[in-house]
Order: C-alpha cells, then structure tokens, then sequence
C-alpha cells in the first residue's frame, strides 16, 4: 500500500512538471515572482527572518503529540548588531559564577 502510495505521488510530481514545461518562461517568471521569494518571513515583531520560503501556520495540536520535537532555535528579540555579542546561554552563565 505505501508502495502504491509512492507510485502515485511520483507520477503526479511527473505530470506537474511536464505541464509547467508547456508554460512560456516569461509566465513561468511571473508566477514564481508572484510568490514573493524575496520578502523575508517574519518571526515576530522585529524579527524579520530570512527571505526564500513561503509561511505556513500550524495547527495548535501539533504541540500536543507525542512525536512533536520544540524548535531547537533560539530567538532574542531586539535589534541586530554585528557589534552586539550573543547573550550567554544558561551553562556559561554558571561556568562564569564559579570562576
């Protein structure tokens, strides 16, 4: 069954992209550029993210199952400066008080 599965998804995938080589360049850019690629995904208020991607929200019940894993980035709110260093993480804040 899954086999089958991953049969039909390729050949959907297949037949997407010979339908997208039928489509002129000129329109092929507009859409993609349509897209907004080149606006950055925000995080939060003052949190611009990177640009490239599309946002999707999740539904609040991904949280709750059981193989869910938290989001292993760390985000400090604030401006950006090369200048400014990262704050200590928690262990290097303990190491600098036995020292």
């Amino acid at each position: 069954a899954e086999l089958g599965a991953c049969l039909v998804q390729q050949r959907i995938a297949y037949t997407c992209c010979e339908m997208e080589s039928l489509v002129t360049s000129r329109h092929r850019q507009r859409e993609y550029e349509s897209w907004g690629f080149d606006q950055h995904l925000d995080f939060g208020p003052q949190d611009d993210g990177p640009s490239g991607g599309i946002a999707a929200y999740e539904p609040a019940s991904v949280r709750s199952d059981p193989k869910y894993k938290p989001d292993r980035i760390m985000r400090f709110t604030g401006e950006s400066s090369s200048k400014d260093p990262w704050p200590p993480e928690a262990n290097e804040i303990t190491e600098m008080e036995e020292d």
